[in-house]
């Protein structure tokens, strides 16, 4: 056990456990005394130490149990956003004195005169699946890079007018947008062309060494519409996706749409 009193104490525990970057807290609770006063708050946090973040893989994970004590400022209450499972961009620490922000996934914040740390234990585990709802990268062999009609023409398909646009553009025709490499353009519904400024962002397109690399981000598109995308390139033969930390075939990302199962 060690007792962090300063904020040079602090910084140091923090560095030497990589400010728990991508780490998790999954437990957050607090003691109240007779009168109502804050005593102390009780936080359970951890961090992966070896393995990959693949799903399925083995992982070791190092768990803390934390003990804030002299509270001054705690942020946190039962109407906070609090999810176990989120994957932290890692602690802050304040400008001045014993203070930390972190996120979980709403930011908290914690001002305290002392914290208690427990010895920390190391956990075997296997990685969660989890899949990002904003970003998708796809690698499809032998295939050529679409021109930018082809995807207006597989949209309209699926029952979708859209239009090219780059940021806070008004609607470009497919014969004015870049190519081969449209990279930095967007795919919007037209009616949504005017009342936003993006939509399904193609981050990076790239034809290298007869593979095609397509990295799309959902940045203001209706969910239909970015479903739709992904599952035009599901249908690209040899499909090989990359989301969240999961990898699909075109195969298993087009069961995934249908039925939201997928299997590590």
């Amino acid at each position: 056990m060690i007792r962090i009193n300063s904020r040079a104490e602090l910084k140091s525990f923090l560095e030497e456990n990589h400010w728990f970057e991508d780490g998790y807290i999954t437990e957050l609770n607090s003691e109240v005394l007779s009168d109502n006063k804050l005593s102390s708050v009780h936080i359970r946090i951890g961090y992966q130490i070896a393995g990959d973040y693949r799903a399925g893989n083995p992982r070791t994970v190092r768990e803390f149990t934390i003990k804030a004590c002299g509270i001054k400022l705690w942020t946190y209450d039962d109407k906070t956003c609090f999810n176990p499972e989120h994957c932290m961009q890692g602690i802050e620490l304040l400008d001045d004195g014993m203070g930390i922000q972190f996120d979980i996934p709403e930011i908290v914040t914690l001002i305290c005169e002392e914290l208690i740390v427990n010895r920390p234990f190391d956990i075997e585990s296997i990685t969660k699946p989890w899949l990002s709802e904003r970003e998708y990268i796809a690698t499809i062999p032998g295939r050529e890079v679409p021109l930018p009609e082809e995807w207006i023409s597989w949209l309209q398909k699926e029952g979708f007018n859209v239009s090219w646009r780059f940021a806070g553009s008004e609607a470009k025709l497919p014969e004015k947008v870049s190519y081969p490499d449209y990279s930095g353009w967007f795919l919007q519904k037209t009616d949504k062309v005017k009342i936003t400024d993006f939509g399904v962002f193609f981050f990076h397109v790239e034809d290298k060494e007869g593979r095609l690399f397509l990295h799309i981000e959902n940045k203001d598109s209706d969910v239909d519409l970015w479903f739709a995308i992904t599952k035009i390139i599901a249908q690209m033969p040899r499909t090989t996706i990359l989301c969240g930390n999961c990898t699909f075939s075109g195969e298993q990302w087009i069961k995934y749409l249908a039925d939201g199962t997928y299997t590590v």
